[in-house]
């Protein structure tokens, strides 16, 4: 098992998954947003991904 946590990639990983969300128009939230759904997932990119093609990094008008 790896320790992806103690090796400083979040921040690598919320980067990519913005990317991507963007990519497929389901970006609206920033980076930090994507850097905690990030550490909720303990850096499971599989899971990251999951989240935002379920639509949890849109921006809403009633997120406001």
């Amino acid at each position: 098992m790896v320790e992806l946590a103690k090796r400083g990639l979040a921040e690598a990983f919320a980067k990519r998954a913005q990317e991507i969300a963007q990519a497929e128009g389901l970006d609206g939230k920033p980076l930090p947003a994507y850097l905690e759904l990030v550490r909720q997932n303990r850096n499971n990119m599989r899971a990251v991904l999951q989240a935002i093609q379920l639509g949890e990094m849109m921006d809403y008008l009633g997120d406001q």
